[in-house]
């Protein structure tokens, strides 16, 4: 309230007048979301669930910074060619589609089934922040960039810092509340439960004797409840991430053409 008073503010939200700079600041915060929550999922998913050290999850994630530094060359000659409202849409179904391909994960996948999903993730983003960043401020006067930059930017990172904090919550509830709904199956009433048991105390049976076995069989099945639990909220997150890209797309309509580009400083 008191940069709307000033005559003189630190930060001008008057620009958010601008139809395109506010519909393309909205966006801007999505595609925080969008673009750093993956960051963080997978990382917690691989090195948690499937027991990958720091360099090898960092190494299953490069797809996705060699999709970007593969996109952006030809987003610098299409900027200039195609309607940059339909980069952007192009740019997010790709995000879209990469979230429900990581949705299909289970523990037993393999390193190379990131491979695609993150590549296709980087060229989504790629087509989508450029163009995102010359349509929101296209039309604005040359005197207001600067301010319109920082507020666009400052948005962009407030989304990513709302979306980690977010997919970490879910992460966290999600996995509580699978563990509550599987675990209603593993009654002594639960037919696949008892042979599950059995087969468990069999496999046990080779390494530790018979009496050991059975002590320790129902705490082996409750670990792999717990995994389960886990990875079903894994899952559920990259769907919810998958919906929010499709749920953005009709957002981009509302944005004004922008004829000709301009200089935007975008970090």
């Amino acid at each position: 309230m008191w940069e709307l008073r000033s005559p003189n503010p630190i930060i001008n939200l008057r620009v958010l007048a601008n139809r395109n700079f506010a519909v393309g600041t909205i966006l801007a915060t999505v595609i925080g979301i969008i673009s750093y929550s993956p960051l963080t999922l997978l990382p917690l998913f691989l090195q948690n669930l499937m027991g990958y050290t720091a360099i090898q999850s960092g190494i299953a994630q490069s797809p996705r910074g060699i999709g970007a530094l593969l996109a952006m060359p030809l987003v610098g000659l299409l900027t200039s060619k195609i309607d940059s409202r339909k980069l952007i849409i192009v740019g997010i179904l790709l995000c879209a589609v990469s979230g429900f391909r990581m949705s299909n994960i289970n523990l037993e996948v393999a390193r190379s089934s990131f491979v695609l999903a993150n590549f296709i993730q980087g060229l989504g983003l790629a087509l989508t922040f450029v163009p995102l960043a010359t349509t929101a401020m296209g039309l604005l006067p040359r005197d207001q960039m600067g301010n319109a930059a920082g507020l666009f930017n400052l948005m962009r990172n407030l989304g990513g810092s709302i979306g980690i904090s977010l997919v970490t919550t879910m992460v966290a509830r999600g996995a509580q509340a699978h563990q509550a709904y599987l675990v209603t199956h593993l009654t002594p009433l639960d037919a696949p439960y008892l042979s599950g048991l059995q087969a468990m105390q069999t496999t046990l049976e080779q390494r530790v004797t018979p009496a050991q076995a059975q002590a320790m069989a129902p705490g082996a099945i409750y670990n792999a409840l717990l995994q389960q639990s886990n990875l079903l909220a894994f899952v559920d997150d990259f769907r919810w991430l998958a919906l929010l890209c499709l749920l953005s797309i009709p957002v981009v309509l509302f944005l004004r053409r922008v004829g000709s580009s301009k200089n935007i400083a975008v970090h």
